[in-house]
């Protein structure tokens, strides 16, 4: 049984701060095709997507990678293929792209849709505990995300101010029909919606991170 706390999205709003305003959520194509899909969703109105690109899994050697770590499944976070994932908007139009290189914990790089570098994410062990840093293309460490409690519930931090800009609380929605409410994916809720559109990009791209660093082996 996942560790989750549930959410009813519509009567309990008041457990989650901003929980009717904006999360992200995989969606249930990725247990069946292996590509990572989000939808992005904005006062229940699916406001745009994340999706996987098959651009690194036609590799032969990242194919092999892929089934190597199937082989981890059972551990949390093991992902040691490449990945290739898209943001984009409510049309379909790319606004950011996501880039992982081979490896365990490898950073995750994000683009504009202009090709511009414009943060790298980087996962650490620090006095055993994790911290994934979200560093500018000038190698300056922007903010730091944090785990406040069991894996559900993170800060993001300003590390120049030590203000928190944000927090992010992995929760599952309740359903109407049993069955939905055991298959479907927990959601991941972000506190912070009054944002430019970098630091918009950045908040979702750590959502990434901490489903590919965290759970995609659960």
């Amino acid at each position: 049984m996942r560790n989750s706390t549930k959410l009813n999205y519509k009567e309990q709003k008041d457990r989650v701060p901003c929980a009717g305003e904006f999360y992200l959520q995989k969606d249930e194509s990725f247990k069946h095709k292996g590509n990572l899909t989000y939808s992005i969703v904005l006062k229940e109105k699916e406001i745009g997507k994340v999706e996987e690109t098959d651009k690194e899994s036609i590799s032969l050697s990242n194919s092999l990678l892929k089934i190597l770590s199937l082989f981890f499944i059972n551990l949390k976070g093991v992902i040691v293929e490449a990945l290739e994932l898209n943001l984009l908007d409510q049309d379909g139009q790319l606004i950011a792209n996501i880039r992982k290189k081979a490896g365990f914990f490898s950073d995750l790089k994000v683009y504009t849709n202009s090709n511009e570098h414009l943060a790298t994410l980087n996962f650490s062990t620090k006095k055993n505990t994790p911290v994934i840093s979200v560093i500018s293309p000038e190698s300056n460490d922007e903010y730091a995300v944090w785990v406040k409690s069991n894996l559900m519930d993170f800060s993001i931090k300003n590390k120049q101010t030590g203000k928190e800009i944000s927090t992010i609380k992995k929760r599952s929605l309740v359903h109407s029909t049993i069955r939905k409410n055991l298959t479907d994916n927990d959601a991941f809720f972000i506190d912070n919606t009054q944002l430019d559109s970098k630091v918009f990009i950045k908040l979702i791209s750590v959502v990434v991170a901490l489903d590919i660093y965290y759970y995609i082996g659960q």
